[in-house]
């Protein structure tokens, strides 16, 4: 269900539309989805973040509305975390890759399976260019420290910190292990991770460890410590599509260009945070779930995804019952 104001409320439900099947093909990868439902709150325009991956409700700027859903990618995003983030989450920001890595991992599989791996592989090139201009700007302020996947952050400002190097590096580190012992095998030692440490705060030693016993030889042969506690991109990296044994070249005679999705008209009232199809008539107020829907007010748009605890319904007015089950964490 998407949750939204009135004057976005219709393009947003388009927009975002496809989730449920980048709710399917992550069950597909790493196992079955664990919160119930998956609704999507569009915030005002001062959210300052594209996402946050809250357990059932995730919240998006509005700026992902560009009717062509070609920021919809922040969605498969965000839904990733359902599994590496918030069912297995890093104990410290010290090991924030563990969330991150994962999850760009995840986020490119799923892309992978719905839009092809064309359309992967050039996802992983935008980040692995990200990746690199990361890295110079840190390794040119002195503070290449801040490129290895383990981080020690006392006495850092976790602002100057964050970048993209746990998200892009993290999965070149997994897609390295995933070259080595190959994709089938590495699927089923996800789903394993996954499994063992539900509902947990995983370390990266912790995760070493795990893997070895898993997977045994296998960190020796990715060179793990350079990726682990090195600065930058070790020199053994896999190149950047989503898989490191397939060139992106070789793939593209094999299998058609996937389609786009036509671009939806939009009209707006004329403001410049407005998104369109517009129907504003006041500022927005916060309702709860059970109040029914006035103008001014925030509403929700029945798509399909989160249907697994209503299953069959698909009314575009349709909330969820305060009283119906639910499987809170």
């Amino acid at each position: 269900m998407v949750w939204a104001e009135p004057s976005v409320v219709d393009a947003a439900a388009w927009e975002f539309a496809e989730v449920d099947a980048m709710l399917t093909a992550g069950e597909a990868l790493f196992g079955p989805y664990s919160w119930d439902r998956f609704d999507v709150l569009v915030m005002p325009p001062s959210f300052p973040y594209g996402g946050m991956e809250n357990p059932r409700l995730t919240f998006v700027t509005p700026t992902l509305i560009a009717g062509d859903r070609s920021q919809a990618r922040v969605i498969g995003h965000e839904l990733a975390h359902a599994w590496t983030g918030n069912l297995v989450t890093n104990a410290t920001a010290e090991h924030f890759w563990l969330n991150e890595g994962w999850t760009r991992y995840a986020e490119l599989r799923i892309a992978e399976a719905l839009d092809g791996p064309e359309i992967a592989s050039m996802l992983g090139a935008l980040c692995r260019r990200d990746l690199d201009e990361a890295i110079a700007r840190f390794q040119k302020e002195g503070r290449g420290q801040l490129t290895r996947l383990r981080t020690h952050l006392e006495g850092i400002d976790p602002d100057l910190a964050f970048s993209v190097v746990p998200y892009d590096k993290g999965n070149l580190f997994l897609r390295a292990i995933e070259g080595v012992i190959g994709r089938e095998r590495f699927d089923a030692f996800a789903k394993k991770y996954l499994e063992s440490f539900r509902f947990g705060a995983v370390t990266t030693e912790e995760f070493l460890a795990f893997t070895e016993a898993e997977l045994p030889g296998v960190l020796a042969r990715v060179e793990a410590p350079l990726w682990i506690d090195g600065e930058g991109i070790p020199r053994t990296r896999p190149p950047s599509g989503p898989r490191g044994s397939t060139r992106s070249s070789e793939r593209r005679d094999a299998m058609p260009p996937p389609t786009r999705p036509s671009r939806r008209p939009r009209t707006t009232c004329g403001s410049s945070a407005c998104l369109g199809p517009c129907r504003r008539t006041s500022a927005p107020r916060w309702t709860s779930a059970s109040a029914s829907p006035r103008p001014g007010t925030w509403r929700s748009r029945w798509r399909g995804f989160g249907s697994r605890s209503r299953p069959g319904t698909t009314s575009s007015s349709t909330r969820p019952s305060a009283s119906s089950p639910r499987s809170d964490a």
